[in-house]
Protein backbone atom coordinates (compact mmCIF):
# COMPACT_ATOMS: atom_id res chain seq x y z
CA UNK A 1 0.00 0.00 0.00
CA UNK A 2 1.34 3.07 -0.91
CA UNK A 3 1.26 5.99 1.36
CA UNK A 4 -0.19 9.39 0.48
CA UNK A 5 2.45 12.02 1.85
CA UNK A 6 0.08 14.82 1.64
CA UNK A 7 -2.39 12.78 3.33
CA UNK A 8 -0.34 12.12 6.54
CA UNK A 9 0.46 16.03 6.05
CA UNK A 10 -3.05 16.87 6.42
CA UNK A 11 -3.50 14.79 9.08
CA UNK A 12 -0.81 15.90 10.82
CA UNK A 13 -1.83 20.08 10.22
CA UNK A 14 -5.37 19.81 11.60
CA UNK A 15 -4.69 17.48 14.39
CA UNK A 16 -1.87 20.20 15.59
CA UNK A 17 -2.66 23.50 17.69
CA UNK A 18 0.65 24.57 16.62
CA UNK A 19 2.21 23.16 13.49
CA UNK A 20 6.18 24.04 13.17
CA UNK A 21 7.52 22.85 9.51
CA UNK A 22 10.52 22.77 8.62
CA UNK A 23 11.49 22.12 4.78
CA UNK A 24 14.64 21.24 3.68
CA UNK A 25 16.16 20.04 0.38
CA UNK A 26 19.08 21.72 -2.59
CA UNK A 27 19.16 24.95 -4.35
CA UNK A 28 16.05 24.68 -6.86
CA UNK A 29 14.24 21.78 -5.31
CA UNK A 30 10.99 23.61 -4.48
CA UNK A 31 11.09 24.14 -1.06
CA UNK A 32 9.55 27.85 -1.62
CA UNK A 33 7.16 26.76 -3.87
CA UNK A 34 6.25 23.86 -1.13
CA UNK A 35 6.42 26.36 1.58
CA UNK A 36 4.23 28.58 0.13
CA UNK A 37 1.30 26.62 -1.18
CA UNK A 38 1.30 24.72 2.30
CA UNK A 39 1.31 28.58 4.14
CA UNK A 40 -1.86 29.58 1.80
CA UNK A 41 -3.65 26.59 1.93
CA UNK A 42 -3.38 26.46 6.26
CA UNK A 43 -2.90 30.20 6.79
CA UNK A 44 0.71 29.45 7.84
CA UNK A 45 2.87 32.10 8.65
CA UNK A 46 5.55 31.71 5.86
CA UNK A 47 9.26 32.53 7.39
CA UNK A 48 11.34 33.11 4.46
CA UNK A 49 14.87 32.82 5.53
CA UNK A 50 16.38 35.01 3.04
CA UNK A 51 14.26 37.77 3.60
CA UNK A 52 15.39 37.79 6.75
CA UNK A 53 19.07 37.39 5.72
CA UNK A 54 19.91 39.23 2.98
CA UNK A 55 19.59 43.28 2.72
CA UNK A 56 19.30 45.32 -0.43
CA UNK A 57 22.14 44.38 -2.81
CA UNK A 58 22.56 41.23 -1.55
CA UNK A 59 24.20 42.36 1.37
CA UNK A 60 24.05 40.11 4.55
CA UNK A 61 21.99 41.47 7.39
CA UNK A 62 24.41 41.45 10.73
CA UNK A 63 24.05 38.05 12.46
CA UNK A 64 22.61 40.20 15.55
CA UNK A 65 20.18 42.03 13.60
CA UNK A 66 19.13 38.52 11.66
CA UNK A 67 18.94 36.54 15.30
CA UNK A 68 16.76 39.09 16.51
CA UNK A 69 14.24 39.25 13.32
CA UNK A 70 14.41 35.31 13.51
CA UNK A 71 13.45 35.43 17.05
CA UNK A 72 10.70 36.98 16.80
CA UNK A 73 9.30 34.95 13.93
CA UNK A 74 9.78 32.12 16.01
CA UNK A 75 7.46 32.81 19.04
CA UNK A 76 4.87 32.45 16.22
CA UNK A 77 2.99 29.16 17.73
CA UNK A 78 3.07 27.98 13.64
CA UNK A 79 5.35 28.32 11.22
CA UNK A 80 6.87 27.00 7.85
CA UNK A 81 10.48 27.89 7.33
CA UNK A 82 12.34 26.61 4.14
CA UNK A 83 15.69 27.43 2.96
CA UNK A 84 17.08 27.37 5.98
CA UNK A 85 21.71 26.59 6.51
CA UNK A 86 22.42 23.65 7.86
CA UNK A 87 23.41 25.65 11.32
CA UNK A 88 20.66 27.13 11.36
CA UNK A 89 18.41 23.58 10.08
CA UNK A 90 20.38 21.73 13.07
CA UNK A 91 18.72 24.54 15.77
CA UNK A 92 15.51 24.54 14.32
CA UNK A 93 14.95 20.96 13.95
CA UNK A 94 14.52 20.98 17.56
CA UNK A 95 11.79 23.34 17.76
CA UNK A 96 9.74 21.63 14.34
CA UNK A 97 6.60 19.77 14.70
CA UNK A 98 6.98 18.52 11.35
Amino acid sequence: MQNNYFEILDKSIRNNTSSKILICGNSGSGKSTLAKLISDYYHIPHIEIDHLFWLPGWKIRPKVEFNKLLDKELLNPSWIIDNAGVKLVSELSNQATL
